[in-house]
């Protein structure tokens, strides 16, 4: 797990009428950090902490699992001898919970790898793990929405390029016109398009068919023109 640095921001933290400074939270990580980081390096007793190089954020407690707790990420660099015996340099951070009037390092990592944690800090570790695998899987269907756009819209070309002149004319209003009903009906949804299914969207086509009179003999072209539209606006970043 890669953290970002981000820049120190002095503010102060307030739970149970104790106000806790960052600087505080800073102390906390880097005393837990000087006593475990060493033990994951190559030269345990090579390590040397650089406190100038400590860099703090608060984290969501949304992204944690956490409540009516402030959370921070303390970043800082540890320099120590690696298997050749070159000193270089390491990230390590730590996540400290302020809670009920105490502090307490939950967990820490070394260049991105998780190398202590208590038991709350491993159910935090396990909701970010959540949250990046619901990103992803959003990512997913994202992709397979824009595709099966891509697949209606090649397989539509085809057909069309096979009829006769009169016969692509009238294909290709009903279609305009189911696409801009379609791209209508998302706008109007807004951000609960993302959780609309196909079978959701296939059913508003029929409705917006019905309501415009569309032939029977052309239902299905506005019908997959509306359903395209909509999913193409679905899979748009944007649309989140």
């Amino acid at each position: 797990m890669r953290w970002l640095l981000a820049t120190v921001a002095f503010v102060m933290l307030s739970s149970a009428g104790v106000a806790f400074a960052i600087s505080e939270a800073e102390n906390e990580a880097f005393n837990a950090a000087k006593l475990l980081v060493p033990k994951a390096m190559k030269d345990p007793s090579s390590a040397d902490f650089d406190r100038k190089s400590l860099r703090t954020r608060k984290l969501k407690s949304d992204q944690l699992g956490i409540e009516d707790e402030t959370a921070y990420l303390i970043d800082g660099i540890v320099r120590g001898k690696n298997s050749f015996g070159a000193v270089v340099p390491s990230k390590w951070s730590a996540i400290v919970v302020e809670a009920g009037g105490e502090l307490t390092t939950e967990v820490i990592f070394l260049d991105g790898d998780v190398i202590a944690s208590n038991p709350k800090g491993a159910k935090m570790l396990l909701r970010m793990n959540q949250l990046k695998d619901e990103k992803f899987q959003q990512g997913l269907r994202e992709l397979e929405d824009r595709g099966r756009a891509e697949t209606r819209s090649a397989e539509d070309r085809d057909r069309i390029n096979a009829m006769n002149s009169a016969d692509r004319q009238r294909v290709n209003r009903v279609r305009s016109e189911g696409v801009e009903a379609g791209k209508a009906a998302a706008e109007q949804l807004g951000k609960a398009l993302v959780r609309i299914s196909e079978k959701e969207i296939a059913s508003r086509a029929k409705r917006e068919a019905v309501k415009r009179k569309v032939p029977e003999g052309d239902r299905d072209d506005f019908i997959d023109a509306f359903s395209g539209a909509v999913e193409a606006a679905k899979a748009k970043p944007s649309s989140r």
